[in-house]
């Protein structure tokens, strides 16, 4: 593999094998989560390494250029689409260690990471480090990851840490997944293929405190742009509702000459016309497409304005930080909305196993439920711009 490759690189590899990746989105679903083939597949194209800074060997691409090709994947499927956003955060994770114990832990620039950021575990203190437990719920593509970054509450002895405000300390450790046990709990509605599944460990490890580091005191080892905004890891985060909801578009299109069913209505039998004779068709198309094009701009629009300032070396605002988070809400929500009007509008065939709008509503419904994507965000925004301090929302 090629270390350091540009944008139009991994975009044009991406596009040797999206046919595969499409391809095997039956057997994806099947299995619940990325068989190895496809893994190599996406490896491959050094999609992995568009976070890693160049200093490590990655690309370290910009946030725009990330959301382009998580976007394309995920037309292809969005299991695929998913697992490559999170497994490719390894960049933003490494930045976060010292150089040299970096490059021990991610030996080259394609290594993935699973990561759990709800803080369900327990890091207790002790000398040079910490004695870390737990279970972690929804930790997707765990098993084609090498490290998992698990969130813990901080313990001395028996007691949680409590910081100002009687908020519990927090913390992010370095797991090694061959410490770690996958349970086979993801039986589920949609990304059924991303294979978030539980992991555990069964008792305390030791992890020693340079391989650990927190949300609430971020540090950065690099000095790229891409790595001084803690919350960089969301960039990429809507491009895969933004992929689903184009591929369901996409296929709409494809199934517009078909014609509709007869229909009954005032006790005559009126003759079926092709989909895209049907005027309801016709707007409903538009509106999708319109509001499709909306979410994209919007997305890119926030995304640039951070971006921009980071490029500066300045920090985004309390005000933007909270907007940013905001539109992740409104694109997801957004998409959900354009799937479901296509489902409608395609009638009853749509609902069969084996449709494709039927597994991309399946799919948009269950990343819905994502806390990242929680009307919280926008009830934060208010709150900022309202001037009322904003609530803590704990990493």
């Amino acid at each position: 593999m090629n270390n350091k490759m540009t944008f139009e690189q991994i975009d044009n590899n991406i596009d040797g094998i999206i046919n595969q990746i499409a391809a095997a989105s039956a057997d994806i679903e099947a299995l619940r989560r990325l068989p190895e083939s496809t893994v190599t597949l996406l490896k491959e194209t050094g999609v992995f390494s568009m976070a890693m800074p160049k200093s490590m060997g990655g690309a370290e691409l910009d946030p725009i250029n990330q959301i382009k090709l998580i976007e394309k994947i995920s037309r292809a499927n969005s299991a695929a689409g998913w697992c490559t956003m999170i497994g490719s955060d390894s960049g933003y994770f490494a930045a976060m260690l010292p150089q040299e114990l970096a490059t021990k832990t991610y030996p080259n620039p394609h290594v993935i990471s699973g990561a759990a950021l709800s803080q369900t575990g327990k890091a207790r203190k002790v000398a040079g480090g910490y004695m870390v437990s737990g279970r972690w719920p929804f930790v997707s593509g765990c098993n084609n990851a090498e490290w998992l970054i698990a969130g813990c509450k901080v313990y001395d002895g028996e007691d949680m840490v409590l910081l100002e405000g009687d908020i519990p300390q927090t913390l992010q450790c370095f797991l090694n997944m061959s410490d770690l046990e996958i349970l086979d709990t993801w039986h589920v509605m949609g990304l059924r293929g991303t294979g978030s599944n539980d992991v555990a460990l069964q008792q305390e490890i030791f992890v020693a405190e340079e391989m650990t580091f927190s949300f609430q005191q971020p540090r950065s080892f690099q000095d790229g742009a891409l790595y001084q905004f803690p919350m960089a890891f969301m960039f990429n985060f809507s491009a895969v509702p933004l992929g689903v909801a184009q591929s369901a578009l996409d296929f709409f299109l494809s199934e517009a000459n078909k014609p509709t069913r007869q229909v009954h209505q005032a006790g005559q039998f009126l003759k079926g016309r092709a989909l895209k004779d049907e005027s309801f068709v016709q707007g409903a198309v538009g509106e999708a497409a319109t509001k499709l094009r909306v979410l994209r701009a919007f997305l890119y629009h926030e995304v640039e304005q951070i971006w921009s300032l980071l490029k500066q070396g300045e920090m985004p605002s309390p005000v933007q930080q909270v907007a940013f988070l905001a539109a992740t809400t409104e694109v997801f929500s957004g998409c959900q909305e354009i799937v479901e009007t296509l489902v409608k509008c395609r009638g009853g065939s749509a609902v069969y196993q084996g449709n494709p709008l039927e597994q991309a509503l399946r799919d948009i419904v269950t990343m819905n439920q994502h806390a990242m994507t929680s009307p919280r965000n926008q009830h934060q925004l208010g709150r900022a711009l309202l001037g009322v301090p904003p609530e803590q929302i704990l990493l």
